[in-house]
């Protein structure tokens, strides 16, 4: 028998990893303000729902395979690296793109 701390030890490795990224940049968003995730599938997506608890919308850009992960963890948007990614996230940012 696997005993329960074999599958919390990685997502809190994994989990206060992503959050302690998301949180030394926190000052300069504002809830609501669009966040590039680059690689946002890993984890599974635990950087896509981190980042949708503090507020803001997250824009995924992973490979195609991790869409439907990105997706159900709830990121705002996908974008594919083999896509035009400044140009999908200025289309998705309403012209706005990379401000910071």
């Amino acid at each position: 028998m696997v005993s329960p701390a074999h599958f919390v030890a990685p997502l809190l490795c994994a989990g206060v990893t992503m959050y302690g990224a998301l949180k030394k940049v926190d000052k300069s968003f504002q809830e609501g303000d669009s966040v590039v995730i680059m690689g946002a599938g890993g984890g599974p997506g635990h950087f896509v729902q981190i980042g949708k608890e503090m507020g803001y919308r997250i824009i995924a850009v992973d490979s195609e395979s991790k869409r439907d992960i990105c997706l159900h963890s709830d990121a705002t948007a996908f974008v594919d690296p083999k896509e035009d990614v400044e140009k999908k996230i200025r289309d998705i940012t309403d012209g706005l793109g990379l401000m910071r």
